[in-house]
């Protein structure tokens, strides 16, 4: 990935940082966490300043020291480190802006972590309506959505498949939940035969039970390969279909577009669960919740299929930019965060952010 990391654990500079704003990673391998890339490392990259990790067993004097940041941007927290570290910075009238990504409701760690940092932090940000509504629900702190910039290069919108489709599902092992209610109905209709790929991090019961379901079955057949950027990206570029699958539960809700908007980016249809995020580019892919019922329009549909990705290029270029979303940080370190969640009907404003405000109430 094409983002220059500054990690703690590098020589020192001369002098030290001293800037204005520091973003800061929790997290081994940051850019293998679509979070952190999307709400962390591209929109510092855009902004040329500085990430740098923090985990346990680090000095939260000695890298505030170093740094000097006159904010500190604190995103997904996988260790209670982090957290103390947000509380260092506000006992020396530092600026903490927490991002909060994912509802953790099910996982009463992170729900801990989550929760310690939204009531230290000066403001918080998230990604979606749904999260927001999660945090003001949950942690009782109102917040400011700042969307997910895209982050592969526009490629010309296609969809000829031939007799074998190729289908392609992409994540995290965190999403594999969602494999089994989505794809399995496609493996027993058998008026369709498909070749799956599923690029991901690691193997799961859940993929497993996917992978012996389909060595049963005579419809599809299944490649898994480990995820990386250039692997994800080599697969968006040799399948037919993405497919986004997904159910009815809250932690679901909360996702924000990063997927859907990568495929249409990509040139590849997508075939989504209506999530809210997904309900609002529906007429830039296949939206429903019945992944067979999407198949069969998409091959009966071509035409009307490529015409939602070609305009849907340009609705996810002018709205998911990353100097967009670099701007609407921007508002935000500015201490306006007007304008800097989803776009408004009226499309963005001259300034390049949106004219929806802080969420506020539900």
């Amino acid at each position: 990935m094409e983002v220059e990391i500054e990690y703690d654990d590098l020589p020192d500079r001369s002098g030290g940082f001293g800037g204005t704003t520091l973003w800061v990673v929790n997290h081994g391998s940051p850019e293998s966490v679509a979070s952190l890339r999307y709400m962390a490392l591209l929109p510092a990259r855009a902004r040329r300043e500085p990430v740098a990790r923090f985990v346990t067993g680090m000095s939260e004097a000695a890298f505030l020291d170093r740094w000097r940041p006159r904010t500190l941007v604190v995103t997904k927290a996988f260790e209670p480190a982090v957290v103390a570290l947000a509380l260092a910075a506000r006992q020396r009238s530092i600026r903490v802006i927490a991002v909060l990504c994912d509802d953790r409701s099910a996982w009463s760690h992170y729900q801990d972590l989550d929760r310690r940092l939204a009531g230290l932090a000066d403001e918080v940000v998230v990604q979606t309506d749904a999260m927001a509504r999660h945090v003001l629900g949950t942690f009782g702190r109102e917040s400011t959505i700042i969307e997910e910039p895209y982050e592969v290069p526009a490629a010309p919108p296609r969809f000829d498949p031939g007799s074998l489709i190729k289908l392609l599902w992409y994540g995290r092992s965190g999403n594999h939940d969602t494999l089994c209610p989505g794809i399995l109905p496609l493996v027993d209709d058998a008026t369709v035969r498909f070749d799956l790929t599923v690029v991901t991090d690691r193997l799961s019961r859940d993929l497993m039970t996917l992978a012996r379901r389909m060595s049963d079955s005579d419809t599809g057949n299944l490649t898994i390969r480990e995820w990386s950027l250039s692997c994800q990206a080599e697969a968006l570029s040799r399948t037919d279909l993405v497919l986004i699958p997904s159910f009815d539960r809250q932690d679901k809700h909360v996702k924000g577009h990063n997927r859907l908007t990568e495929s249409i980016r990509a040139g590849v249809p997508a075939l989504v669960y209506a999530l809210p995020a997904y309900r609002e580019l529906a007429e830039f892919c296949w939206c429903g919740e019945d992944l067979r019922v999407g198949l069969r329009w998409a091959l009966a549909h071509r035409p009307s299929l490529l015409d939602r990705v070609r305009r849907g290029q340009s609705y996810v270029a002018e709205r998911f930019s990353v100097d967009r979303i670099a701007a609407c940080w921007q508002r935000l370190f500015d201490g306006d965060p007007s304008g800097t969640g989803p776009a408004a009907s009226a499309g963005p404003e001259a300034d390049g952010c949106p004219a929806s405000p802080t969420f506020r109430t539900p």
